[in-house]
C-alpha cells in the first residue's frame, strides 16, 4: 500500500459495519427522505432554532444536522484509520464490516468556504421537482452562461449567504461529489478527525465517488473486518483511546459508554 501515502494525495477512510451498506449519504438511502429533503432541512431549523443560531451557511446547518443524526447530503469520512475501524466494528456483530479507503488528489479537496461547496449545500433547500430541473438542465448541451441563466433560482439561494457569488456554476459540479475539509467548530469532528463528502444530484447508478476508492494496479482494494473479530477489535481499540466516549464527547454518549463498562 505504499502508493496510498503519495504526497499529491490525501487519504480518507470510512467504516461500514455491514458490507452491504451503500456508499451514499443518509438522505439518499430513502426515497421519501430525498423527496422531502427541503422539508426535513427547514423543519429541523424551525423546531430547534437555538441549536442553529450560530450557523450562517447551508453547509454549517448541514454539518450540525449530521451531528444530530438528521438525514443530509453529507457522508462522514475520517483521516484516522482507527476511527474507521471502530465504526466498522461498533454494530451488527453478526455481519462482516468493511473499511473503505479513498485516495484523493489534494488539488480536488474543497474547503468549507468553497463556492462549489456552497452550490451543493444549497441544493438541500430545494423541492424535488426543482432539483430535477437542475439535474436535467445540467445534462443538456449549452454554454455555462446559458446554464447559469437556467438555474438562477439556485444562484439566488447561494447569494443569500454569499452576496458576491458570481454566476459561474459549472454544469458538472451539480452532478458531482466532493471531499470537504470542514472547519473544526464541532467537538465530534475534532475527536473523530472528521471530514465529509458532499453530494450533488447523484443517485446509486452514477455515484462518481467510487473513482476515488483506493486501487493497486487498477484493482480495487477491499478491506473486510470479519464478524467474529469485531468484539475483540473494539477491546483493543479501547487501549488506544478509541471508543464511544472519546469519539462522541457529548455527555449522554459518555454516560452510555461508562454504564456499559460496568
Amino acid at each position: 500500500m505504499k502508493n496510498i501515502t503519495e504526497e499529491k494525495n490525501l487519504v480518507f477512510f470510512r467504516g461500514h459495519a455491514d458490507t452491504t451498506y451503500r456508499l451514499l449519504p443518509s438522505i439518499m438511502r430513502c426515497d421519501e427522505w430525498y423527496k422531502h429533503e427541503r422539508d426535513i432541512y427547514n423543519e429541523v431549523i424551525i423546531e430547534c432554532p437555538e441549536e442553529f443560531r450560530e450557523c450562517s451557511t447551508h453547509l454549517e446547518h448541514l454539518v450540525l444536522m449530521q451531528h444530530y443524526g438528521v438525514p443530509t447530503r453529507l457522508l462522514d469520512i475520517t483521516k484516522n484509520p482507527l476511527v474507521a475501524l471502530y465504526f466498522a466494528c461498533e454494530s451488527h456483530n453478526e455481519k462482516n464490516g468493511e473499511i473503505i479507503v479513498f485516495s484523493t488528489p489534494k488539488s480536488e479537496i474543497k474547503y468549507a468556504k468553497s463556492d462549489t461547496v456552497s452550490v451543493l449545500a444549497s441544493l438541500a433547500n430545494f423541492a424535488e421537482d426543482e432539483k430535477n430541473v437542475f439535474e436535467e438542465t445540467a445534462k443538456k448541451a449549452m454554454s455555462r452562461e446559458n446554464f447559469n441563466e437556467k438555474i438562477k433560482r439556485l444562484i439566488h439561494e447561494i447569494r443569500l449567504e454569499k452576496p458576491a457569488f458570481l454566476s459561474e456554476v459549472e454544469k458538472s459540479d451539480i452532478t458531482n461529489a466532493f471531499f470537504v475539509l470542514p472547519e473544526k467548530k464541532n467537538r465530534r469532528i475534532v475527536k473523530q478527525d472528521g471530514a465529509f463528502i458532499i453530494y450533488g444530484l447523484i443517485n446509486e447508478n452514477n455515484d462518481v465517488i467510487n473513482k476515488y476508492r483506493y486501487k493497486e494496479k487498477n484493482k480495487l482494494q477491499i478491506f473486510i473486518v470479519k464478524s467474529g473479530k469485531k468484539e475483540e477489535i473494539l477491546k483493543e481499540l479501547v487501549a488506544l483511546s478509541i471508543n464511544k466516549a472519546t469519539l462522541f464527547p457529548e455527555i449522554e454518549d459518555v454516560a452510555e459508554y461508562i454504564k456499559k463498562k460496568y
